[in-house]
């Protein structure tokens, strides 16, 4: 038989393939195997035949679940009446790439101002996992009229974001005043309080 060992290094989660390997006899009268594995991410088929001489297919058939990740190794086994063998299959399955939401602060404070004051603070996003960190951010509905967040979406692969919230105190307004810079990511999902005193 041939061959006698399968390296399947670095495939994803979800990963499918077809190998091939032969049986064959190589001596007299008919050989008789059988094929047998008891690896959940290995199948065989056929799993047994017969052979004078001539080289027989068969097929490998690789299936590596969602939540496999790691060293795996198993062993396909041979028995006939021409001898017993061994096929070694080994896989590296990677983990997941997964990014993950971070920032900071999570709040500020515009303290005591005054009608037709404005300013502007700033608060940082990154990706505190691996991949690439997609986001989105957007005000709630009852602060969208007094504040202002640039820019409103970005990606980041580990680099700090600096992100820019400006206030607006209108004539007329007084008292405390309460928003939401609103995160939505691929990572997660955050809030950045924001509070004004006029």
């Amino acid at each position: 038989y041939s061959p006698a060992y399968f390296n399947f290094y670095n495939v994803t989660q979800g990963y499918t393939s077809n190998s091939t390997f032969y049986i064959w006899n190589s001596g007299g009268n008919v050989l008789n195997y059988t094929i047998f594995e008891n690896s959940s991410w290995i199948d065989v088929f056929p799993n047994s035949g017969t052979s004078t001489g001539e080289h027989d297919a068969i097929n490998l058939m690789i299936f590596i679940s969602e939540d496999m990740s790691g060293y795996y190794e198993a062993n396909i086994h041979i028995s006939s009446n021409g001898g017993n063998g061994n096929i070694f299959c080994q896989i590296y399955v990677i983990p997941p790439v997964t990014p993950v939401l971070s920032y900071s602060p999570d709040f500020i404070d515009f303290y005591n101002v005054s009608e037709g004051w404005n300013g502007s603070s700033t608060f940082e996003i990154w990706n505190g996992g691996e991949g690439v960190l997609n986001y989105t951010l957007s005000l709630n509905s009852t602060s969208s009229w007094w504040l202002s967040v640039f820019p409103a979406c970005g990606t980041s692969m580990g680099e700090h974001d600096v992100i820019h919230v400006s206030a607006f105190v209108c004539d007329g307004m007084s008292g405390d005043y309460y928003g939401s810079v609103i995160i939505n990511s691929n990572g997660g999902f955050g809030v950045v309080s924001v509070h004004v005193f006029v």
